[in-house]
């Protein structure tokens, strides 16, 4: 029907949507199809193609639907039904299954064709599209991450936030993709803005130790130690086997004045990662202050 995926190529396969006996067919196919289309191009990107194939697809028939994703070489594949009463869609990235949102099924039981049809004129013309815009931008997004591209990811990851459902927070993936943004950015030294997007990660997902660590690095980077303190303590309650954390909230210990917490606190590190070699450098640094050089020697030989 359309030519296959070539190599550095990202192809979206759409399956056109499966109908119950007398609903209607909307074409939410082509909407979806012109949404990603649209925002590809926007960004610039060329090499994202969008292809909607006659084919159609059972919504728990995920076997064909793998089938025809790879009998393209897409990256991606979607596929969807509409009964009247229930809309569901499902996302599924055949190339990067390991991805943040990587396989994703949205369901709508409230604005359907018979419970609401006008709602359900909106859903399907503008949020379902958005939605699946922005996992599929999330996922090329990814894929630049991968390949160490972090500019490029940033400015794609960026686009996808903004593609998504205009005030949606239970976004599937959308706290995942602040989290990318904000170790992007750190990545790239630029902390305000990594502390900007981990803020975002932590309100969608509070419970993320991680986020909490890696906002306290960002602070500690700026010399803001009494945040960085608060954030590492914070992913600790989280997740008391946080190794990096402990050490991440010993070094602001050591900058608020307090060596011998700091110590502890790198004693905990190595006890919970006997090779966690910075953390035998910064309690090395902690000795060699104190004047134990005999112990700083045999952590800096470790």
């Amino acid at each position: 029907e359309f030519p296959a995926g070539h190599e550095g190529e990202t192809l979206i396969v759409i399956a056109r949507f499966y109908h119950s006996e007398g609903v209607t067919d909307t074409e939410a196919h082509s909407e979806i199809r012109n949404a990603i289309q649209a925002a590809a191009q926007e960004l610039g990107e060329s090499n994202l193609r969008v292809a909607v194939s006659s084919v159609q697809i059972a919504a728990d028939d995920r076997t064909r639907a793998e089938r025809l994703g790879k009998q393209y070489d897409a990256s991606i594949v979607i596929w969807g039904a509409d009964t009247g009463a229930r809309v569901t869609v499902n996302f599924f990235n055949l190339k990067h299954p390991d991805f943040d949102a990587a396989q994703t099924q949205i369901t709508e039981t409230q604005r359907t064709q018979i419970a609401n049809p006008s709602a359900y004129a909106s859903f399907v013309t503008r949020d379902l599209p958005d939605e699946l815009t922005f996992l599929s931008l999330f996922a090329m997004g990814q894929s630049y991450f991968v390949s160490a591209d972090y500019t490029r990811s940033i400015r794609v990851v960026e686009k996808a936030i903004v593609s998504g459902p205009s005030g949606a927070t239970s976004l599937e993936g959308l706290g995942d993709a602040y989290f990318r943004l904000a170790w992007l950015y750190q990545a790239l030294n630029e902390n305000r803005n990594a502390i900007q997007n981990y803020d975002r990660a932590i309100e969608l997902k509070p419970q993320q130790a991680v986020s909490y660590h890696n906002r306290g690095t960002a602070h500690y980077n700026l010399d803001e130690f009494d945040a960085a303190f608060q954030d590492c303590n914070r992913a600790i309650e989280l997740d008391p086997q946080f190794a990096s954390a402990y050490h991440g909230r010993g070094l602001a210990l050591d900058h608020l004045g307090d060596l011998s917490g700091a110590m502890r606190d790198f004693d905990r590190a190595i006890e919970l990662d006997p090779n966690f070699a910075i953390a035998y450098l910064s309690r090395g640094a902690g000795h060699h202050r104190q004047h134990d050089l005999d112990a700083a020697i045999k952590d800096y030989d470790r």
